[in-house]
């Protein structure tokens, strides 16, 4: 064949290779879609308007999806995993080559030369396979981790509302705790009590300061500002919806997760690609590099010769058998690491149900004994006190009672919510239907001043 027809041969083997275009958001669509077939939000087109209103803990997702730099981060990583299909679904370049070989001063000997690899276009289908396995890893894997960022963005939120309501019922405290300092001064001045209880009404005055003073809202407020990606002020909803009772049956929800979590569908997906490696390694183990090419000779009278070549690689001293044995033990270390994934994953799931039942039983305690017990003691209290059958500072310190329960109930709900976001987290994204919804009619805040 001429040395011109080769190189058609050649440019055809390239064109087979294939041209795979590139997805203008590098495959990111797919990795959303995934996510939000989990999640219990959705991203919107004007996400960031949402700052201009108070945020619950859906629109604070929101928003962290749009703006958290941390999660464009995670997308740009889609770029090089379809790089490496682009680079798949394509052959080396081929090499061209001249040479000119000289008798003498007028005795010139021109040589050109193309050669190509074809080692790629053998197994060019296969190595297509993997690279587009290794991109949908890529996208469930960061799917999985914006659902976990949306976990922590909900916690730092039920975080942030625990902080402000306790600041707010400590301040209430301190503000007791300092009329009832005045109070006492008041009665010190005029003889009816001594320096010793003055000197109690006024230690816990100061108590009650310093508690106060250690607001936590700050801290809390940074943190969820943080995750959603935001700076400057915004709003949140400072009250927390209270759970509707529901049993729990660990074992569906162990096989829900299991087949729900991204992470390990990222994790089966590599052992399929790793399996069909390995079946190639075996059965091609023996195959080397392979090259063909075409030359062109020129004489100095004029005299043109041309031809095809090749080189093939001899299977003599390395037969392939560690890519076999490579291939095969990535296999067997895959299968392990699922094998310990859904291990995690059970375990996991059964320790965040566990919590989740404990803290609506302690919900349920502070709503329906502690809490009605407090304030009934508060009511026979503001009895005795107006029979003149008890003193203004015994009043005070069951008052104080009533706040420190009231304080203990609004952080057993925000724990609850975390914990729930916890093990939705742990499930892979969105629990079942009916499992820890809440009750939109009721909600965990601070009463009015008096109350």
């Amino acid at each position: 064949m001429p040395a011109a027809g080769w190189g058609v041969s050649l440019g055809a083997v390239l064109t087979l290779a294939g041209c795979a275009s590139v997805p203008s958001d590098h495959g990111r669509s797919v990795s959303d879609s995934l996510r939000q077939q989990r999640s219990l939000v959705a991203p919107g087109k004007d996400d960031l308007a949402l700052l201009a209103q108070p945020l619950d803990a859906d629109a604070c997702v929101q928003v962290a999806l749009r703006a958290s730099p941390r999660l464009q981060q995670l997308y740009a990583e889609l770029g090089v995993a379809q790089a490496d299909v682009y680079e798949a679904t394509r052959i080396a370049n081929p090499s061209l080559s001249i040479a000119e070989l000289r008798h003498g001063s007028s005795e010139v000997k021109r040589v050109t030369g193309i050669s190509q690899r074809i080692t790629e276009l053998l197994f060019l289908r296969t190595n297509s396979r993997v690279a587009k396995s290794a991109l949908l890893q890529t996208q469930q894997r960061i799917a999985a981790t914006v659902l976990e960022h949306e976990s922590e963005v909900r916690k730092a939120y039920y975080d942030y509302v625990a902080a402000s309501l306790g600041d707010q019922m400590r301040a209430r405290q301190a503000a007791v705790a300092a009329a009832a300092a005045q109070y006492a001064s008041d009665l010190h001045k005029a003889g009816n009590i001594n320096e010793l209880e003055l000197g109690q009404a006024q230690l816990a005055r100061s108590e009650a300061r310093v508690a106060e003073l250690q607001r936590q809202v700050p801290a809390a407020r940074a943190a969820l500002l943080k995750l959603m990606g935001v700076t400057g002020d915004a709003q949140f909803v400072e009250r927390l919806a209270l759970p509707v009772p529901s049993a729990l049956d660990v074992g569906a929800l162990q096989a829900y997760a299991v087949q729900q979590r991204l992470d390990l569908a990222a994790a089966r997906e590599a052992l399929g690609s790793a399996e069909s490696q390995y079946r190639l390694a075996r059965r091609w183990r023996w195959v080397g590099d392979v090259e063909v090419s075409a030359e062109r000779e020129r004489e100095p009278d004029g005299t043109a010769l041309s031809g095809p070549g090749a080189s093939v690689e001899l299977p003599i001293f390395n037969q392939g058998g560690d890519k076999k044995l490579r291939a095969g033990a990535r296999v067997a270390a895959m299968r392990a690491e699922i094998a310990a994934l859904e291990l995690d994953v059970r375990h996991d799931v059964a320790a965040q149900a566990a919590q989740l039942s404990a803290a609506a039983a302690v919900i349920d305690e502070y709503r329906q004994r502690l809490m009605p017990m407090q304030a009934r003691a508060m009511a026979l209290k503001r009895q005795e006190h107006n029979f003149m059958l008890s003193g203004t500072f015994d009043l005070l310190e069951v008052r104080k009672q009533q706040f420190s329960g009231l304080q203990g109930y609004l952080q057993a709900v925000a724990d609850y919510w975390k914990t729930r976001s916890e093990l939705a987290r742990v499930a892979g994204g969105r629990l079942p239907d009916g499992v820890a919804v809440a009750d939109t009619s009721a909600t965990a805040e601070l009463p009015a001043e008096g109350e």
